[in-house]
């Protein structure tokens, strides 16, 4: 039977820092990072897939192609917040981020199907650590491109689209951020992704952006290994790399890390680091591939591989056929620049669908 306890991480009569959260006998979490052949990734959810991603073979940037699934209110991770959650809140008088992770913790325990797997996680509010810098939201097309190497902020992977300003829950929620109510956006560090995918909160970061909040509320669930990582298989070159981006996040401006502040990392290290753990799966590039080209020739979505078709020529005259297609079906132009930019990317997924469908 799983087990689910937590404690406060914070030291007596010192400023409440987050929730350190143990998980125990969860074998089969519902959502599941899988991981394989040429760091093909895909992340499912109840067996279905949410997105697949790919990085750069120079690891400049990671390339996702998200599977647009509908959720029904069952299928969601955390159920939708009430106006009564929202009034025992004010009610409480308790601090704003020790009473929502306490909330959360409760709902993700009463949730029939647990995405956490088994380990140590904590839960802990972003904004202390972020300081000044920007964040980014992945949320409208099918396909993403995540800079890695102009990570200059706080990356957000929706699970969905976000919805209009017109919806509902939108136009509450911008109510709820001038009477300073909003609850925070719960998220799901990914290391593997250097990004945080969006597990509760879509339309509350939506009236977010339409209000101009500089820096939304965000409380950031993390697992966490507890070991030196130079005890690890892993090179020391790996270890260097890790380390550097842990740091990148809590710098202003990203530069390349001195001699100086290298050695400091190698002679410090940290005891407890950020991790995720994926399932690896033999055989698994082929099956992504497959899952991919699926994916792109969607019947619901007919003009989808002609417009990806013909991106694939490297052609003027095609690209502007590929622009009037899209056109065609409602995309903006700046719409397709992006789609545009973010295909390019993707070449090698070509070539790989190329080579497998000869």
């Amino acid at each position: 039977m799983r087990q689910i306890f937590y404690q406060n991480i914070s030291q007596e009569n010192e400023k409440w820092k987050g929730f350190e959260i143990t998980v125990k006998e969860n074998p089969q979490p519902v959502m599941i990072l899988h991981a394989g052949g040429k760091n093909r990734m895909r992340l499912s959810y109840q067996g279905k897939p949410l997105f697949w991603a790919s990085p750069s073979d120079d690891y400049y940037d990671l390339r996702i192609l998200r599977n647009r699934l509908p959720w029904t209110p069952e299928e969601m991770l955390i159920p939708p917040i009430s106006s009564q959650d929202i009034e025992a809140f004010r009610l409480s008088n308790e601090n704003y981020y020790e009473y929502w992770a306490k909330y959360f913790i409760q709902e993700i325990k009463a949730k029939h199907g647990l995405f956490l797997y088994d380990g140590t996680w904590k839960l802990l509010p972003v904004i202390d650590r972020i300081k000044s810098l920007k964040y980014t939201v992945y949320a409208q097309g099918y396909f993403e491109c995540i800079d890695w190497e102009a990570w200059t902020g706080y990356e957000l992977i929706s699970l969905k689209p976000l919805p209009s300003e017109q919806e509902g829950r939108v136009k509450w929620w911008r109510k709820k951020i001038k009477e300073n109510t909003l609850p925070p956006i719960l998220v799901w560090n990914i290391y593997n992704l250097m990004s945080n995918i969006i597990i509760d909160g879509h339309a509350r970061l939506k009236a977010c952006i339409l209000e101009g909040v500089k820096f939304p509320p965000i409380l950031e669930l993390a697992s966490f290994i507890n070991q030196n990582p130079l005890s690890e298989s892993a090179t020391m070159m790996e270890y260097i790399e890790k380390r550097n981006f842990l740091q990148w996040k809590n710098m202003k401006i990203t530069t390349k890390v001195s001699t100086a502040t290298v050695n400091n990392m190698l002679l410090k290290p940290d005891p407890e680091r950020v991790y995720t753990k994926s399932r690896y799966q033999y055989n698994f590039e082929k099956e992504w591939i497959n899952e991919v080209i699926n994916c792109i020739n969607n019947p619901d979505l007919p003009y989808f591989s002609k417009i990806w078709n013909l991106l694939r020529t490297s052609s003027d005259s095609d690209d502007i056929l590929a622009q009037q297609l899209a056109i065609g079906q409602g995309w903006t132009v700046e719409d397709f620049q992006k789609y545009l930019s973010i295909s390019e990317g993707f070449y090698d997924i070509n070539l790989s669908i190329s080579t497998s469908s000869s």
